[in-house]
């Protein structure tokens, strides 16, 4: 598992690596129903969700162990 988490971190980080600041800076267009934010604007919000959402698959992991 740990694996895959690594494939995917790697997979977002050269698609982002990959964009140049015109490519950032454009709007998003219809996605997301935002179509005037710029693309950067939809990646840090994706990075705040896997934050969020891996955290939360951490603690349950934890707590998981834990219990007894």
């Amino acid at each position: 598992m740990i694996r895959w988490v690594q494939d995917a971190h790697g997979w977002w980080s050269d698609i982002i690596e990959g964009c140049d600041d015109e490519h950032l800076l454009s709007p998003i267009g219809s996605i997301a129903g935002r179509s005037d934010g710029p693309r950067a604007g939809f990646a840090a919000y994706t990075n705040m969700e896997l934050i969020h959402h891996g955290a939360e698959v951490g603690l349950l992991r934890d707590l998981w162990a834990a219990r007894g």
